[in-house]
């Protein structure tokens, strides 16, 4: 997120000082970033629009997830703490739909993308399990 939003202010939304998860807290070893209540709390929205939306077959699949987790979304429930900073930008092209786009299309790209590579996965590898007798099999 941070290659993609120049703005420093929507930037220091993002992230919390503490973490309300114990596991976050167990898992970190100083490289995390805690991210804020309201980012988790569209990313659990995008998830269950990823649930319930699991057998689109069409073009675009991201960006129509995206489409219906922002219809689900009320607005002006999140991301309170910038409305200051809201209010100089042009109504249409604000930091604030920009930031709720780009939440929910970062996190519906990965969790797709984890989705696709685990289903793909084969079940046993020949190759790895045998080494040494692989070109008897000629894979």
């Amino acid at each position: 997120m941070n290659k993609v939003l120049l703005c420093e202010t929507c930037l220091n939304e993002l992230k919390a000082d503490k973490s309300a998860s114990k596991v976050l807290d167990r898992k970190n070893r100083g490289g995390l970033i805690k991210p804020s209540n309201d980012v988790i709390s569209l990313c659990k929205i995008a998830e269950k629009v990823i649930r319930s939306y699991q057998g689109i077959c069409q073009n675009n699949v991201v960006n129509k997830m995206t489409l219906i987790a922002m219809t689900r979304i009320s607005i002006e429930r999140y991301f309170q703490n910038i409305s200051c900073h809201i209010l100089d930008q042009e109504p249409i092209n604000n930091h604030l739909l920009q930031l709720i786009k780009l939440i929910s299309n970062f996190y519906i790209s990965l969790r797709l993308h984890h989705i696709n590579s685990s289903t793909n996965e084969i079940d046993v590898k020949i190759r790895s399990y045998y080494t040494k007798l692989i070109l008897f099999k000629h894979q």
